[in-house]
This record gives structure tokens, sequence and C-alpha cells, in this order.
């Protein structure tokens, strides 16, 4: 149909076939009632859409899609506009007034499908089914844009822009060896995976709370994921030997950090959770593996005996939250790895050190000049050393007695004190 050419009336229509629309209306080219706007304007209730009939948008400048489109199962929809598709807040949805449901196939042969939204006003795409894109994208703009994928299969990668794109919530409940892969997102609200794997294939923020349901997994092999929020799940995270995790917010995470048995390899591992007690994360039954770096800024981490330290990796201590980190349970397996406390406050070393004493190196930048760092433990320092920088110090509690040892003049007078490092190489 071309522009704004209209079927009017109170007869019947019925699309076994394809229907293209040229209208460009602000409302939608397919408008719910009988408000004459549109190209299709007969009585709402005497318009069938059966499935697997078309609806092409292939109007020649930019166009609407809002509550008259068919939310039938089994209808395709096709993107056939160079200037694009957009659902934004001038447009109702067909699956409440916020949603528009896309309820068959998408395919993009043409031109990008916009989804609008503002700072007050919640614009959602739902999928239910297959996407074809045709090197075209689905953009999302405005803080409250949502993104529902339902359906069934492998959905293969979202067609967002590579460069990333912003959203408020993201729900994933697609059966049937459900998955879909993402680029570049940030998700300024929640995660829900209700069926399937989501795979995020590019830098992922996450500033809500995520929930996996039994059965899903949340995959971030070979990127980037920063959670802010809580974390509750009955699911599995994978990642890789190149994928780093970064864990910030104010409450402890309900779920324990379980990961898939074969993809359970992270390169960084960073906590900076301010709760004040208990644990802040905890490592799952399935053993977890670091090759890089575990740093700790605020926040009480769990390993459970489920955490293994790659050999020459390193453990830092970086005290500069509301209290210092701790790792509770016992120390880490593998390494031996290397020591650096730094930060501004003063606290004890615990299970950062093994039982055996042994570290690759240790290192301190630590500039707390009220209480520095207390050696509550021996220490066998591997070919790594002791690099104490400024003027940072080491304390040893002797006897009850509380003795000064180990400032930046360590390698001078380190004999003078009635403890020692035992070094398996240079200090």
């Amino acid at each position: 149909m071309q522009g704004e050419s209209p079927i009017s009336g109170m007869g019947n229509l019925v699309v076994n076939g394809t229907l293209r629309l040229g209208s460009t209306n602000s409302d939608g080219a397919l408008v719910a009632g009988g408000s004459g706007l549109g190209n299709i304007r007969n009585t709402y209730t005497n318009r069938t859409y059966n499935s697997g009939c078309k609806i092409v948008y292939g109007g020649i400048s930019a166009q609407v899609i809002g509550s008259g489109h068919p939310a039938i199962a089994g209808v395709t929809t096709e993107i056939d506009n160079a200037s694009g598709v957009t659902f934004n807040t001038t447009a109702s949805g067909n699956s409440g007034t916020t949603i528009i449901l896309i309820p068959g196939d998408l395919i993009l042969t043409n031109g990008n499908l916009n989804i609008v939204g503002s700072a007050t006003i919640v614009r959602s795409l739902m999928l239910n089914a297959n996407i074809t894109a045709n090197s075209n994208n689905i953009t999302f703009s405005g803080v409250n844009t949502s993104l529902v994928i339902n359906g069934t299969g492998a959905l293969g990668v979202f067609p967002t822009p590579i460069a990333g794109q912003t959203i408020q919530n993201l729900t994933l409940n697609r059966t049937v060896s459900g998955s879909a892969t993402f680029n570049k997102l940030t998700i300024l609200g929640i995660v829900t995976l209700t069926n399937g794997t989501a795979t995020f294939g590019g830098t992922t923020t996450i500033a809500g709370n995520v929930s996996l349901a039994s059965g899903t997994v949340l995959a971030f092999d070979g990127q980037s994921l920063s959670m802010a929020g809580n974390f509750t799940s009955s699911g599995l995270l994978s990642a890789s030997g190149t994928s780093s995790l970064s864990l910030t917010g104010v409450n402890a995470l309900t779920s324990p950090l379980n990961f898939v048995p074969t993809n359970n390899t992270l390169q960084d591992l960073t906590i900076n959770i301010s709760n004040t007690s208990g644990t802040s994360v905890q490592i799952g039954s399935s053993t977890l593996n670091i090759t890089n770096s575990l740093t700790l800024t605020d926040g009480f981490l769990d390993i459970a005996n489920a955490l293994n330290m790659s050999n020459g990796s390193t453990i830092n201590f970086n005290a500069t939250g509301a209290n210092p980190s701790s790792i509770t349970t016992s120390s880490p397996s593998g390494g031996p790895w290397n020591l650096n406390y730094s930060g501004t406050l003063g606290f004890t070393t615990g299970l950062e050190i093994p039982a055996s004493g042994s570290l690759l190196s240790l290192s301190t930048s630590n500039s707390s000049t009220a209480t520095g760092i207390t050696l509550a433990q021996s220490l066998n320092v591997g070919s790594g050393g002791i690099i104490i920088n400024a003027d940072n110090r080491f304390w040893r509690d002797y006897n009850g007695l509380r003795s000064r040892c180990c400032s930046h003049k360590f390698l001078q007078r380190y004999h003078q004190w009635r403890w020692y490092f035992n070094s398996l190489g240079n200090i």
C-alpha cells in the first residue's frame, strides 16, 4: 500500500499472504481501533492475520510500528525501509502499551528496527521467534528500553551495533537448547535468564541484579563482565582464560559463583563490595581457576576450598574500601603467586598467604601510617623477592608485643628483628 492510502470500512480483512505498508503516520502504519490512522482503518475486530502471513514495512521514509501490528504466532515481520522503522514514545504497543511484540520471524531486509524510550517512558521489544539481520541492526535509545527474547533454539547473534548499546532490562526465556549471543551491552537494570544460554560476546556492564534459573548459563568467554547488583542463581557461569569479572556494589551476593566445569577459568577477578559483615562473594562447588590476578578492594571472599591461582599469578589487596578485604575458609591452591598490598587502610595478613608461607614475591605500597600491615604468619618468599615502597611498613606481633619491621630500609636492617623472612630466592 502506497503512502497513506487506506483500507477502511466495516468489512472483514483476512491476510494470508503479504501485506506491504507505506504509511508514515506517527502512531503507526498499523493502528488498533477505528481511529482513521495508518493504512488499515477498518474495524479492528474485523482484521484477521493468519499464521504464515507477512507484514512488510516498506515506506519511502521513516515509519512507526504500533498498536495494530498483529500479535498472532507465526506472523512474519519484515523491515524493508532504508530509513528504518521505530517503536517510540508516541506509539502504543500491541502487547500492552509499552511493549511491541514480534510474534513470528523478524527479517531486516533493508533498514533497522529502532526501539526508543525516554527518561520517563518505557519501550520494550519482545521477540518470539528468529531474526534474519542481513547486516542491518536492532537499535535501542533512551534509558528506558528493554529486551525480552522468547522462542526456541539458537537465535544466533542479536544484531545490535558492534560499538555497543545501552538498555534497561534483558530477559531470556528461550527453550529447547535455546541461546542468544549479544554484542557489547550496558544494562542499567536487571538481567533475567529463565531458559537458555546468554552469551555476552562483547564487554558487558550490568548495573542491576542478575537472576539465573536452574539450567541456564550466562557465558562471557573471552570477554569482560562487570556486575554491580545482587546475584541470585541456580544456573551456571561460563568463562575462559581471557575473561575478566568485576563485582562491585554494597550488598553481599545471595548465591555463590558456580561455573561450568569445563569453562571455569578467569584471567582476572576483582571484588569491591562494601557490605560490612559476612561473606560478600562465595566461590561455588566447581573449582575456579585464575590465571592472572585476584584483586580485593573491599569485601569478604569465601573461596570454599575451590579457588586455584596459577603459578606466577598475583593477589592484590588494595585496601581503600570501607573495610579491609579478607579471604575466608582456606587459602587458594596452586601457585606460588605474587602478593601485593596497597591502599590506605592497615590490616592483618590472612589466608592470602598459604599455610606453607610460600610466595613468589611480596610487595607493599600501602600508605597506612597508623597501623601498616600486621604479619600473622611466617613467609617463604621466592625469586621475586620483597619490595617495600616509600615509608610503608610491616608489623609483627611477638609474644603480645608489637614490633615495627620492614620499612623501605628493610634490606639493611631486617636482621635486627626477632623474626625473619625465609627466602627461597633473592631478598
